[in-house]
């Protein structure tokens, strides 16, 4: 991992359906200090999206209603703000191309990959630039290292496994909760 007590920014998205085309619907993170799992900031928002686009079941696990996206937000405002928070917690550098130093966000995320390319692949269509490493920690892979020897490692199931409370799964924000409690019990 990376150097103890820096911020790291635990993210989770959900989408209208699991293709990279897919809108992203709702945007969490929380971000957390890696010395003390002590919680800095938070944000979750949802996002306006073309529902004729829309798998049917995916907007049925991710428990969308009309009231609930009431006062949803565009995706240029959504990941806007989530841009802010990584540039607030900026901590690690990296070198670009042409050898110049600049500083990024580190994120985790439970299937990081999901998450990073959907809102790397949206920000890029929307010309927002996200200060955060690509490269999410997976803590899905963190589990799957530990060998728990279960017949998933979906979130729920690794959850339940360490007897964690799974209320409102698949809502962003309770996602990254649950995403952080799994990966204090996996680190410890």
């Amino acid at each position: 991992m990376y150097k103890e007590g820096i911020p790291l920014v635990v993210c989770d998205i959900e989408t209208a359906g699991l293709t990279l085309e897919h809108d992203i619907i709702q945007i969490a993170a929380v971000v957390v200090s890696t010395k003390d799992w002590s919680e800095k900031e938070s944000f979750e928002v949802k996002l306006k999206f073309d529902s004729a686009k829309a798998e049917a079941t995916a907007l049925k696990v991710n428990g969308y209603t009309a009231e609930a996206w009431k006062d949803a937000v565009t995706p240029l405002q959504g990941l806007g703000r989530l841009s802010k928070l990584f540039e607030r917690h900026r901590s690690a550098t990296r070198i670009s191309a042409r050898g110049n130093a600049y500083t990024v966000a580190i994120a985790a995320g439970y299937n990081g990959s999901f998450d990073s390319e959907r809102i790397m692949h949206q920000s890029r269509k929307l010309s927002l630039f996200q200060a955060v490493d690509p490269r999410f920690l997976d803590v899905m892979q963190l589990a799957f290292w530990k060998q728990l020897g279960l017949d998933s490692y979906k979130l729920v199931k690794v959850a339940e496994h360490f007897q964690l409370s799974t209320e409102k799964a698949h809502d962003a924000l309770a996602d990254v909760r649950i995403t952080i409690e799994v990966m204090k019990k996996l680190l410890s």
